[in-house]
C-alpha cells in the first residue's frame, strides 16, 4: 500500500506541476485521500483504520484551493484597490465641483 500510494503521490504531483509549476508537495489532504482510495474497503471497514468518515468533519469544511482561484483572488483585491482609489478621487473632485458651485451661486445672487 505505502508503494503503492508513492507512486500515486509522484504521479499526481507530477501532473499538478506541469500545470503549476511552483506546486512542490500535495497538502494533507490530498496524500489522506490517496491512502484512503489505496487501502480497499472490506465490510464497510478499511483495515487496519477500523470505520472512518471519509472527509474530517472539522476540516471539510475547507477546500483546498487551485492556484489559479487564488490568483484570480488576489487579482480582485487588486482590482477592488483601484477602484476604491478612483472613487475617493471622484469623491474629492466631486467635493470642489460642489465647493466652486456654492460660490458661484452665491457670486451671482449678490449681483
Amino acid at each position: 500500500i505505502v508503494e503503492k500510494v508513492t507512486v500515486e503521490k509522484m504521479d499526481l504531483l507530477t501532473q499538478l506541476s506541469q500545470e503549476d509549476p511552483s506546486m512542490e508537495d500535495l497538502s494533507r489532504n490530498q496524500v489522506n485521500n490517496l491512502v484512503l482510495k489505496a487501502i480497499p474497503v472490506k465490510k464497510k471497514r478499511r483495515p487496519g483504520l477500523g470505520n472512518i468518515a471519509e472527509e474530517d468533519p472539522a476540516t471539510s469544511f475547507f477546500a483546498d484551493y487551485s492556484n489559479d482561484l487564488l490568483q484570480q483572488n488576489e487579482e480582485l483585491k487588486e482590482k477592488v484597490t483601484a477602484l476604491e482609489v478612483s472613487k475617493a478621487e471622484t469623491e474629492e473632485r466631486l467635493s470642489s465641483t460642489q465647493e466652486e458651485l456654492t460660490s458661484t451661486k452665491i457670486k451671482v445672487s449678490k449681483m
